[in-house]
């Protein structure tokens, strides 16, 4: 006499050929590079740089003291030297210093720095939210350019920096960031010591050093602020 339990089916079995796929690659060598692992003891770049932008973090560094993570979107290359402080002068000894020093991997061929310079030039920077008060943003403008408070000093060119390393307060002379989608970047400055854009112009984070705004008030700087977050 028959079951009349159903019978259980097979596992599936699929085909393991290739399948043609229309159109050409948009395989990206520089982006598989900069996500590959295995290169460099387990750790990418996209680590601490998930595609291309950064972690959120401040790291401390034994001789280096606190170190916020970097962007390298937005046209990163167009900012050289690179670091903090400034002590890699090309994307070749940016790799060296820290793709084979401090991750313990391979450098990179030439080749490769080329195809991974090209992937990091095509990352735009996070686009800026659009403003709630544009008067506020024009009125901010304005106060940066003017040569009194002195950010526009620095922060110039199309990259918004002089490429330069400048000491804002702090004893010591730090690269000057590029300011494009600056506000999606929190925390601020080369250890993190702001936490928002207006913390910035605390004392403790730089004071006059960096811009001479203990003469703004405190509308002034909202309005300062809001123009930052428009870049």
């Amino acid at each position: 006499m028959p079951s009349s339990r159903p019978r259980r089916a097979g596992p599936a079995v699929f085909d393991r050929g290739d399948v043609d796929l229309p159109g050409d690659s948009v395989r990206d060598p520089g982006h598989a590079l900069f996500h590959e692992r295995s290169m460099s003891r387990g750790i990418a770049c996209a680590s601490c740089h998930p595609e291309a932008h950064e972690d959120g973090h401040t790291w401390r560094f034994d001789k280096l003291g606190l170190r916020r993570t970097q962007t390298v979107a937005g046209g990163v290359l167009k900012t050289a030297p690179f670091h903090w402080s400034g002590d890699q002068s090309d994307l070749a000894h940016l790799m060296q210093e820290v793709f084979v020093s401090r991750m313990g991997g391979v450098r990179p061929l030439d080749r490769e720095i080329e195809l991974l310079a090209r992937f990091l030039d095509s990352v735009p920077a996070f686009p800026a939210s659009p403003p709630d008060d544009l008067a506020a943003v024009r009125r901010g403008e304005a106060l940066f350019h003017d040569p009194q408070v002195g950010c526009a000093t620095c922060h110039a060119r199309p990259m918004l920096t002089n490429n330069r390393n400048e000491d804002v307060g702090f004893g010591e002379a730090f690269q000057v960031p590029s300011l494009i989608g600056v506000s999606a970047r929190a925390p601020f400055m080369h250890d993190g010591c702001a936490k928002t854009l207006r913390d910035r112009f605390d004392p403790a984070c730089g004071g006059d050093r960096h811009g001479d705004v203990s003469a703004l008030a405190p509308a002034q700087l909202d309005d300062l602020v809001a123009y930052l977050e428009s870049l």
